[in-house]
């Protein structure tokens, strides 16, 4: 199916017989062929509510070619084009998130801010009627062709720039059922205990980078992922590392229509957070005890005093879990991260490793537990390349 997307866009650049730079709001026309699957080809492999501020929203997967498929808001057509709304009347310069467009009329949203109510700020805005909808704020601004405005500078590489990045964010987007999908990794449920057992589903935006993030490590962020149809499996890992049956489950209307298509690596993905909390735990006490402020020239004394007396076996095996959790994450294999995580747990709580690397209490505990589950794990035959969480 052949679309133009009428995308929106800011540039700097000075207009017309004017002197000075303006901010200059207008779209342009980027055209994309965009596959057409039809509905039986992609049937539904999943589907559940989850809630944000009260509000209940529905999810829907579809699953095509070993991949899964999102629907988004915005409608498909010949010419698909975005127009920037104020919100019920109220000047709040809010943007509806419609899947597509939206991180450009965020930009927009920015440009507005400087002009609501303020004519010495609209006055810096380009075309008139962008401006003047800018210190107004009413109604709807439909974009003007930017490629058609009287606009002198250098202006064509902020276009390309956002074009090549829009072109970039709709590559694997099709159209099925007569509505726009994007291909999205494999959502799965996150088993988490910071005030008690709780359950979610978690997105692949909602999964950890490959870095071993931030915090103290005196808590394991997510004690277990599992399966969209393991349900059953969580309640009984959240028994044997929480000590409950109580679990707050966090969606509702869970439907997994073909569980064979589930295949998301959730035991590496389990381990990796073990290895990510001993990670930052071992950061966290090299400059303190995490428990208190330090301040930065204070910081960067206890980091140099702690790395001149640290064993190098130590620092060796905290590369080696970072490492092991950006590969893991990455989609990569788990052997380092494994041999990383076993090495300290198998040390004792009297080594050098667990005084380092793991906080007592739960954090030990839920690493005994997580470890375990590793190694219980089936093992088929490719077990030994984990599976991407990224569609490919």
């Amino acid at each position: 199916m052949n679309i133009t997307f009428r995308l929106p866009v800011v540039v700097t650049a000075v207009p017309g017989r004017m002197r000075d730079p303006r901010t200059v709001v207008g779209y342009v026309p980027v055209s994309a062929s965009i596959p057409v699957i039809e509905g039986f080809d992609a049937p539904v492999a999943f589907s559940y509510k989850s809630y944000s501020g009260g509000l209940g929203t529905r999810h829907e997967f579809r699953s095509h070619g070993g991949r899964f498929y999102h629907p988004i808001d915005a409608v498909p057509s010949e010419t698909v084009s975005a127009a920037f709304l104020d919100h019920y009347g109220y000047k709040t310069s809010a943007v509806a998130d419609d899947g597509l467009m939206c991180g450009q009329l965020l930009k927009v949203r920015e440009v507005v801010r400087r002009g609501k109510g303020n004519r010495e700020g609209a006055s810096t805005l380009y075309p008139k009627s962008f401006a003047d909808y800018a210190y107004s704020l009413v109604g709807s601004y439909e974009f003007e062709p930017i490629l058609e405005m009287p606009l002198k500078g250098d202006y064509e590489a902020e276009i390309v720039e956002q074009v090549d990045a829009f072109r970039r964010k709709i590559e694997g987007l099709v159209v099925i059922d007569g509505g726009f999908h994007f291909p999205e990794p494999e959502p799965v449920l996150a088993l988490t205990d910071s005030f008690g057992p709780m359950c979610k589903i978690r997105r692949a935006s909602e999964i950890p980078g490959t870095s071993i993030g931030t915090g103290t490590g005196r808590e394991i962020d997510v004690i277990g992922y599992f399966r969209l149809d393991e349900e059953d499996r969580m309640r009984e890992e959240a028994r044997r590392l929480t000590r409950t049956d109580n679990v707050s489950i966090q969606y509702e209307e869970l439907e997994v229509h073909d569980g064979s298509c589930l295949s998301a690596p959730v035991e590496a993905l389990t381990l990796a957070e073990a290895g990510a909390a001993f990670a930052r735990y071992f950061v966290t006490t090299l400059v303190g005890d995490g428990e208190e402020e330090v301040d930065a020239p204070r910081r960067h004394l206890l980091l140099a005093e702690s790395l001149a007396a640290l064993p190098p076996q130590q620092l060796t095996l905290y590369q080696s879990l970072a490492r092991g959790v950006a590969a893991v994450r990455g989609g990569g294999p788990a052997d380092e991260l494994e041999e990383a995580v076993t090495r300290i747990m198998d040390a004792g709580p009297a080594s050098l490793e667990w005084f380092h690397f793991v906080f007592r209490g739960n954090v030990a505990r839920q690493a005994e537990g997580i470890l375990r589950r590793w190694n219980d794990r089936e093992i088929g035959f490719d077990a030994d390349v984990a599976a991407s969480p990224s569609p490919r």
